[in-house]
C-alpha cells in the first residue's frame, strides 16, 4: 500500500471512481488497489460534490508583502501614472523590486502602456463636440453614405524610422547592397489632400506646394498650403467634381473637411458663393469624428515596413501613390462603418476624449 501522502496520479483516480460507479464498495476498491480507504472515499466525494478529480491549484509561497503594502504601491501608481516601477519601489516602506511593483499592477490590469497623443481640448471645444455628436448618433447607413471626407496630412521622410535587418557575412557589413544609405538632407516632407467616402478611397493629390519665394531678400509667399492652392489643386481639379457627381447618383452629398484656416479663408469662402456645395460642419480639435485621419496612419504603417526609406520626393510620392491604390477597402469600412459609435462614445465621455 502505498505511502498515505504519496499522490495519487489522475488515471488511478480516475480508475477508483469508475470501479466505484461500476459498482464496487469503497473497501474493496482499497483492497484492490492498494490505496488507502479514506483517499478512495475522498476522491469519490470529491468526483460527486465537484465532478473533477483534479487538484486544488496549490497557493504557494507567502507574499512579502501584506494587503496594506499592495494598497500603498497602488495608490503611488494611481496618484503618479508617469513614474516608472523603479522609482516606485525605491519610495516604498519595504524593500521591494520592480518586478514586484509591476506584479501587484498586474493583477489590478493596471499595465505601463505608450500615452496615446491627443489635442488639447477646452470647455468649449468639449460643448461642440459633444452638440455634433447628439446630433449626428442618430443618423442611419444612409445618411452617412452621402458623406465625402476629406483631410490633408504631412508625411515627413523623418518619421519613417525603422532598423533594416540584411542577410549577410561577417565580413559584409558595408557591401553597398547590405547597408541603408543615409543622406545629409535626410528630412524632407511631402504634404497630400485625399478623400473617402462610406466603403470605398476616392482621390489622393500630392499637393505641389513651392516653397518660399523672395523678391530683393524678402519672403513674399511661404509657399505653403493656401486658399488658392487649395482651389487650384483640389477643389477645381477633383472636388466639385466628386462632389457632384455624387449629388446625380445618391441625390444628396456633404462634403467634410477640417477646421484650418486654410478652408475657412475668404477666397474660398467666394469660391464655394459660385460653385455650391453642400457642407456638413465638422467639430474643431476632433481626428476621431475624421476617418481619413485613420488612412493616414495605415499609409505611414506601410512605409514604415519598406525595406529601405524613401530616398527624395519622388520616391516617397510613388511610395504614397502606390500604397493608397493597394489600400483595400476593407480599412476604410473599418473606420466609416463605426460613425454611431464614435458619436456615442463622445457622448459618453460628455464631449472628451474617446478611445478613437
Amino acid at each position: 500500500m502505498p505511502h498515505p501522502y504519496k499522490r495519487i496520479s489522475i488515471q488511478e483516480r480516475g480508475i477508483i471512481v469508475g470501479r466505484y460507479l461500476a459498482g464496487d464498495t469503497p473497501k474493496k476498491i482499497s483492497e484492490a488497489r492498494g490505496v488507502p480507504s479514506g483517499r478512495v472515499y475522498a476522491y469519490i466525494k470529491k468526483y460527486e460534490t465537484e465532478h473533477s478529480l483534479d487538484d486544488h491549484p496549490k497557493p504557494g509561497r507567502p507574499s512579502n508583502y501584506d494587503d496594506r503594502d499592495k494598497r500603498a504601491v497602488l495608490r503611488d501608481i494611481t496618484n503618479h501614472p508617469w513614474t516608472g516601477p523603479s522609482t516606485i519601489a525605491n519610495r516604498q516602506v519595504k524593500p521591494m523590486s520592480r518586478s514586484t511593483v509591476q506584479r501587484i499592477a498586474d493583477k489590478e490590469k493596471i499595465h505601463r502602456r505608450k500615452a496615446r497623443k491627443k489635442p488639447v481640448l477646452s470647455d468649449q471645444s468639449k460643448k461642440v463636440r459633444l452638440a455634433w455628436a447628439n446630433e449626428h448618433v442618430g443618423w442611419t447607413e444612409e445618411d452617412w453614405k452621402k458623406v465625402i471626407w476629406t483631410d490633408e496630412a504631412t508625411v515627413e521622410r523623418g518619421e519613417i524610422k525603422h532598423d533594416s535587418w540584411v542577410w549577410r557575412k561577417p565580413k559584409q557589413e558595408c557591401d553597398d547592397d547590405k547597408i541603408v544609405s543615409t543622406y545629409k538632407s535626410a528630412r524632407f516632407s511631402v504634404c497630400i489632400w485625399g478623400a473617402i467616402e462610406w466603403d470605398k478611397k476616392l482621390s489622393l493629390i500630392i499637393l505641389d506646394l513651392p516653397g518660399p519665394k523672395k523678391v530683393n531678400g524678402k519672403v513674399v509667399d511661404k509657399g505653403g498650403f493656401t486658399g488658392e492652392r487649395y482651389i487650384e489643386q483640389v477643389l477645381t481639379k477633383v472636388g466639385y467634381n466628386l462632389w457632384t457627381r455624387k449629388m446625380m447618383n445618391e441625390g444628396g452629398a456633404l462634403w467634410l473637411e477640417d477646421n484650418s484656416p486654410v478652408h475657412k479663408s475668404t477666397v474660398v469662402k467666394k469660391w464655394r458663393v459660385e460653385n455650391p456645395m453642400r457642407l456638413l460642419e465638422h467639430p474643431p480639435y476632433s481626428p476621431d469624428l475624421n476617418p481619413t485621419e485613420y488612412c493616414w496612419a495605415y499609409l505611414k504603417r506601410q512605409l514604415q515596413r519598406y525595406p529601405r526609406i524613401p530616398a527624395n520626393k519622388k520616391e516617397l510620392n510613388e511610395a504614397l501613390q502606390r500604397e493608397w491604390e493597394k489600400m483595400p477597402n476593407s480599412e476604410i469600412e473599418k473606420f466609416t462603418h463605426s460613425m454611431h459609435d464614435r458619436c456615442q462614445a463622445i457622448i459618453d465621455a460628455r464631449g472628451g476624449h474617446t478611445r478613437y
